[in-house]
Order: structure tokens, then C-alpha cells, then sequence
């Protein structure tokens, strides 16, 4: 069935050239929004620097995505940005540009208390915030640096205040994973009908297990482009991530110190870094514990997500000590066939360890390199998990996740 909508507003504070999971999710969202005939606008704050410009311009020309970007001041950011978006949608609905639009997380919060009558949806990207008070400070309590803990609480503060108010008036909520779901079921007593759990898809076209036959290639050109040396004769274990708790790198260290101990030619590529601040954090996290060791330990700052192909290629095992659960980078490793050590993932089966990856037991740093180790010794494991991860992987669609979401809001018009 041909759908009634044909202009879509997408509104998020993240979006490329900004780093981040979120911002991969939105841009591979609104090409898939594109690419099944809607038109598409992306409201976001302004960056303000050349590879903005270039990539709007691009998107525009290939995709006829529009971009606005709105100056948004540091202090009171959120709100602030709200309260604009608020006041650029009523413009636009004014002039019949948009039918329905698609929220990130508190950002659609002025828009609903002020009752615009459009189809419209809010997607929640994150789960931690949305903890018990227990759960958090024990989550809390593996941060070692005070500025990240009161950022941290600022921040669950926020989202148990501002995100629960804006989640209760919305008319329909999308969460990319069913723990999810049920967090905001039971902490925020938001109707289980009103929350659709739709997981985020993969860009198949750019991460695919074919990538893999150039893996030297990528080798040669990646020591070259981003001035390293990588020995050909070692494997690879490849890290991606920010330098953050969320991402489990205060654990990366005590997992690298015990592979280590067992298996010493390994090199340990560590990417993704968001900032300064946390590369630098994260350097000296990994020197704390003396493992920043140039013959087994490289750290790169954030990559361009164009070059992750490549990174992924060269790397013979992924791991992924994240806090958070199932994220954008689970899925593009998976697609690219390589096997995964991760904890445990709420929304994948048991069953489906050493089929698609080895799920170590939460924070259990001794069975999660005891799996980088075992997969360190065994090529053959290696390519098995390879194989049936990247047919696993078709099931994660960005098509599919615009049409689910589009079902959404046609049911808002019924």
C-alpha cells in the first residue's frame, strides 16, 4: 500500500559530521526514508565547518535530503533546541512542508506540550539513564574520574525528569532494543502498547563479508593513511568505541593485560575516541595499568565512519566490553564476518553463542578474554562464526526500520 505521507521531518542533535552511534543511526535512517519516496527534512543543530556544508550539499544533490541546521547555544542546550524545533516545525507545518516527523529522544518535548496535531513519533536511542537508582550508582561507581561521574548524574537526572515527561505525552515510542522497553515499562509506567521495539538496520552496501578479500590491501593503505605500523605476522583484536564508561573501556584494559598473559602475538587496535578529552583519558587509562605497549597496544582518535569498512577488514577478532547493549557497531562487525566477543545481549538468544559471537557473562572480565583467547587459537571458530554472523546480520535492515516506523505514524492518521 502506497503511503499518504510524503514529507517527513527527522529532528536530532546528533547527525554527521558529529561523532556517534545516534548520528550514524540518523543519516542511515533518512537515506532510507529517501530511498521509499518520502522527502526528507533533518533538523539539527549547526556544526558550522567545511564537512558540513560538503555533506549537506552531497545529500541534497544524491539524496534530496534537506538539511536545516539551527544555532543552538551551549548553555540549556536541550531545551533550547526544543523550544527552536518547536518553532521551525510550526513554520513549516504552516506551509504544508512536513506530514509527520520523527523525534530523537527529549527533542520533540515543546512540540508535544504545546498539542500540534501531526503524526509523529519519538525514538529513544540510549537505555542506562533509565535505571533504578541502585542499578545506577552501581553503574556509576566503575567510572574513575569525578567530572565524569557529575556529568553522569546530570545527565540520569535529566533523562528521569525532561525524557520522562516527554516520553509519557508522546503518542507513539520506538526503542531499538526490548530491554528497553521494558525499563521504561516498569520505571516510567509508559504503556506497553504505545512502545514498538524496532532494532537498527546496517548499511549492507558499505559492511559486507566480501571486504574481507582485501584485507592486505586495507593493511597497507591503512598503515599508510593513518601513519602506523601494523605486523602483517600478528593478528588483530580491534576495539571500537568512545573512550567512555558507556562503552565498557574501563574494562579494556584488564581484558587486554589477561590475553596477554596467554597470547602474546597480538596487536590490539583501539579506535574512536570522541574527543580529546576522552582520547587522551583513555591513554592514560590504558598506561595506568601498563598495557600501552607500542609492540601490542595502537590507539587511533575517532575515524571517519567512510573508513570503517577498512578498519573492520583488517581485524581478525571484535571486541565489545559495552555497557549499553546491542549497538550499531555489534551489528556492522557481525556483517563484515568477524567474530565477536561481547556480554551478554538481551536481544539475542543463548543459543546463539559460538553460532554468531561468544557472549561472556556480564562484567566478567576473566571468561571475556578467555574468548578473545580461544578464538586467538582456533582460525577454524574463527571463520564459522564468520560466516553465519554475516548471514545473522541480514535481518538488520535500514529499509525495513523506515517502513516499520512509517507504520507508525500511518496508523496516527486512521
Amino acid at each position: 500500500m502506497r503511503s499518504s505521507l510524503k514529507y517527513i521531518a527527522i529532528v536530532s542533535p546528533w547527525f554527521p559530521p558529529a561523532s556517534g552511534g545516534v548520528s550514524r543511526h540518523i543519516f542511515e535512517l533518512s537515506k532510507a526514508f529517501s530511498k521509499i519516496g518520502l522527502k526528507v527534512l533533518v533538523l539539527t543543530p549547526l556544526i558550522n565547518n567545511k564537512s558540513e556544508r560538503i555533506l549537506d550539499k552531497t545529500l541534497k544533490e544524491k539524496f534530496g535530503i534537506e538539511v536545516i541546521r539551527l544555532n543552538i547555544p551551549n548553555y540549556f542546550k536541550e531545551i533550547i533546541f526544543s523550544y527552536k524545533i518547536y518553532k521551525k516545525l510550526k513554520r513549516l507545518i504552516g506551509k504544508g512542508l512536513i506530514d509527520a516527523v520523527h523525534f530523537s529522544n527529549e527533542s520533540g518535548l515543546i512540540f508535544y506540550m504545546n498539542r500540534i496535531s501531526l503524526p509523529s513519533v519519538t525514538k529513544i536511542h540510549g537505555s542506562w539513564p533509565y535505571l533504578s537508582y541502585r542499578d545506577y550508582k552501581n553503574f556509576v561507581g566503575r567510572e574513575d574520574y569525578l567530572t565524569s561521574k557529575v556529568f553522569l548524574t546530570t545527565l540520569y537526572i535529566y533523562a528521569n525528569s525532561i525524557h520522562r515527561i516527554t516520553y509519557m505525552i508522546a503518542p507513539a515510542l520506538i526503542v531499538i532494543r526490548r530491554e528497553v522497553k521494558l525499563i521504561l515499562e516498569r520505571r516510567f509506567h509508559i504503556p506497553s502498547h504505545k512502545i514498538t521495539v524496532i532494532p537498527n538496520g546496517v548499511n549492507h552496501e558499505e559492511f559486507n563479508i566480501k571486504l574481507n578479500e582485501d584485507r592486505d590491501a586495507y593493511l597497507g593503505r591503512l598503515c599508510k593513511e593513518l601513519d602506523m605500523n601494523l605486523d602483517s605476522s600478528k593478528k588483530i583484536v580491534l576495539y571500537v568505541g568512545d573512550f567512555s564508561v558507556l562503552k565498557g573501556f574501563h574494562l579494556l584494559p584488564l581484558i587486554i593485560k589477561k590475553v596477554l598473559e596467554k597470547y602474546k602475538n597480538v596487536i590490539f587496535l583501539i579506535v574512536g575516541a570522541y574527543s580529546e578529552k576522552n582520547y587522551y583519558k583513555g591513554v592514560k587509562l590504558l598506561q595506568k595499568y601498563g598495557v600501552l605497549c607500542p609492540r601490542n597496544v595502537k590507539v587511533l582518535k575517532f575515524v571517519p565512519f567512510e573508513k570503517m569498512p577498512m578498519i573492520y577488514a583488517v581485524a581478525d577478532v571484535v571486541i565489545l566490553p559495552y555497557v549499553d547493549e546491542i549497538t550499531n557497531v555489534h551489528r556492522e562487525a557481525m556483517a563484515m564476518g568477524k567474530p565477536v566477543v561481547s556480554f551478554k545481549l538481551q536481544d539475542i538468544p543463548d543459543t546463539m553463542h559460538k553460532r554468531i559471537a561468544l557472549f561472556a557473562s556480564r562484567y566478567n572480565i576473566n571468561e571475556f578474554a578467555n574468548y578473545v583467547v580461544e578464538l586467538l587459537r582456533d582460525d577454524d571458530l574463527v571463520k564459522h562464526i564468520g560466516i553465519n554472523a554475516a548471514r545473522y546480520s541480514r535481518i538488520w535492515n535500514w529499509r525495513n526500520v523506515a517502513r516499520a516506523t512509517l507504520e507508525i505514524l500511518e496508523k496516527q492518521l486512521r
